[in-house]
């Protein structure tokens, strides 16, 4: 009887465990995320601030990809999940931003601008404007994909949510 209980409170702590993610979000890394693409009719293409306001709405944020890994797994995961035109071509805003004359998620994480995430020869240096990170994939060949930078005017299809 004793092992039956044991066996039970184990089997829930880990189904617990793995569904520790609201609705609608993946776990990666530990941390939940959800992939939006054009989520709503009108909202395709948006801009940062819009994707930051789906997120909020979803119970979350944009993602902070922090730590650096994370963006691997979570190119691994658009690439399972939405193979072809979506993760070939479709870029994705993330959580980071110029802050002061530096980059900052919105974890507050610093987002070093010496960076392999980083497009090569980005982000841009000595500017005050301010910067948003996409996610771009690299080529249609290759499964890495790279930070790149975007304005306040600049538009993306999909954004990725953290919560």
């Amino acid at each position: 009887m004793y092992l039956g209980v044991l066996l039970t409170v184990a089997l829930v702590l880990s189904t617990a465990s793995a569904s520790h993610c609201p609705t609608g979000y993946q776990s990666i890394l530990g941390k939940c995320i959800q992939v939006v693409i054009a989520a709503s009719f009108g909202e395709f293409p948006i801009r940062w601030e819009v994707a930051r306001s789906g997120c909020k709405e979803r119970g979350g944020d944009l993602v902070s990809l922090s730590p650096p890994e994370l963006l691997e797994h979570v190119s691994r995961y658009i690439d399972a999940t939405y193979p072809g035109h979506i993760a070939n071509d479709y870029t994705f805003w993330v959580g980071g931003q110029t802050v002061g004359s530096g980059w900052q998620w919105l974890n507050g994480d610093k987002l070093s601008v010496k960076s392999n995430l980083w497009v090569p020869n980005l982000p841009p240096k000595n500017s005050d404007a301010t910067w948003y990170t996409l996610l771009v994939p690299a080529d249609p060949t290759t499964p890495r994909r790279y930070l790149n930078v975007g304005g306040p005017s600049s538009q993306s299809p999909a954004y990725i949510c953290q919560a």
